[in-house]
Parts: structure tokens; sequence; C-alpha cells
């Protein structure tokens, strides 16, 4: 079983049929705008009881986050001014977006003399505001909890695997 994973969200799940003859498999799911700034792929695999053709245990597990990267939300912008500002004089600005499209913007200016008084580093706010988000899915393995004929009975269920 494959599932995206977003935050304290399951966004999908599928199953899939294992073809352990073919060795290695690679599974394919679209990517959507949602996904930003990240998602985890967690793969379940589990196996017949009483199979022998590998050493592998019954159940297999595991989580891979993905990062994902909306261009839409990242705004590079052309800035045109001088190059150095005069105390008290007017100056002007000009900034226009790569993409020409209408955006918000907010100036400040800062003495820099001031700012490397506290080793002051500019913010990305890309950064801060598309972080990696933390999984906060809650995964539970009851499988230990089985008694010997549950245990059957989980197994007969996944007989087709």
């Amino acid at each position: 079983m494959l599932s995206i994973e977003k935050g304290t969200e399951i966004i999908r799940t599928q199953w899939y049929v294992a073809a352990p003859e073919k060795g290695e498999m690679t599974i394919s799911f679209p990517v959507e705008k949602n996904f930003a700034p990240n998602v985890y792929a967690t793969v379940s695999l589990i196996q017949p009881h009483a199979q022998t053709a590998n050493d592998r245990p019954l159940r297999m597990y595991g989580t891979v986050p993905l990062p994902i990267e909306n261009a839409e939300t990242k705004h590079i912008l052309e800035i045109d001014m001088p190059e150095e500002l005069e105390s008290g004089k007017p100056f002007s600005v000009e900034l226009q977006s790569l993409d020409h499209r209408q955006k918000q913007f907010t100036i400040a200016v800062v003495d820099e003399g001031l700012l490397s008084l506290t080793n002051f580093k500019t913010p990305d706010p890309w950064q801060h505001f598309y972080r990696k988000l933390r999984l906060g899915v809650r995964t539970y393995d009851v499988f230990p909890r089985f008694g010997r004929e549950q245990r059957r009975y989980f197994q007969d269920l996944f007989h087709w695997w």
C-alpha cells in the first residue's frame, strides 16, 4: 500500500500488487499543487505468511519525504534603485516581478551600519512560509498483539498478494 501524507492528513492511499518476480517496483503518481512544500510517501508491504521465496520480514514499512516546489509561489523581483542613498534626500525605487503579474510589495529602508551591529541576515520569506512540514500522521502496528488465530485471519486477507 502506498499512502501520500501531508502534516496530519492522509491525502491518498492506493493498494498495489507486488510482482516479486520482477524484483524492484516503481510507482508513479501525479503531483498536485497542494502537495507543496512537501508530502511523505509511506509504503507498507505485507507478504503471505507461508512464502519461502525470500528471507525478508512479513511486514515492511518505510516513509520518505518528497519536497515539492510550486513555481507559482516564487516571486522573483527586479529592483531598480540607486546603489547608495543619502540621508534626508528623496529617492525612487522601481520594482517589477519577472512574470509581470500584479503583486503587493513592502519596502523597508534600514541603515547597513545598524544591521551590522547585530549580524542581521536578511530573511527569506519564501523559505519560512514553504519550509518542510513535519509528518503528523500517527501510524500504529498492532500485528504483534494478534493471537495465532487472528494472525491466520489477517494473512488470509492478503492471500492474493
